[in-house]
């Protein structure tokens, strides 16, 4: 019974350890863009392994701003760092180690 007790202890610290983040794209939800809102709905326990949260804004075809908020870990840091997106022009991208930190505006 004891070691019961201790495996649940143990999982519930292991999930308020779990970063959060916001987790959207203005391309299917107008909320996650220019007029971010905070909501919880957009709100997502990261994965195991994530480390940080992200926002980025890209120029894609026809000059559309599409925004992105999302976990990341650091393989993914260095991709989206790069810069390199076919067919896409990243204008701004942010990241952030503590929770809901990628919910700026800008």
């Amino acid at each position: 019974m004891l070691s019961r007790v201790l495996l649940l202890l143990l999982g519930c610290a292991c999930a308020a350890w779990a970063l959060e983040c916001y987790v959207c794209s203005s391309l299917s939800d107008a909320r996650c863009g220019e007029d971010f809102r905070d909501l919880p709905v957009l709100v997502k326990t990261c994965p195991e392994g994530s480390t940080h949260c992200g926002k980025s804004n890209r120029t894609v075809d026809g000059g559309t701003v599409v925004t992105n908020r999302t976990c990341a870990t650091g393989t993914d840091l260095e991709i989206k760092m790069s810069g390199c997106v076919v067919n896409k022009v990243v204008d701004f991208t942010a990241v952030c180690d503590k929770d809901k930190c990628n919910g700026s505006k800008l």
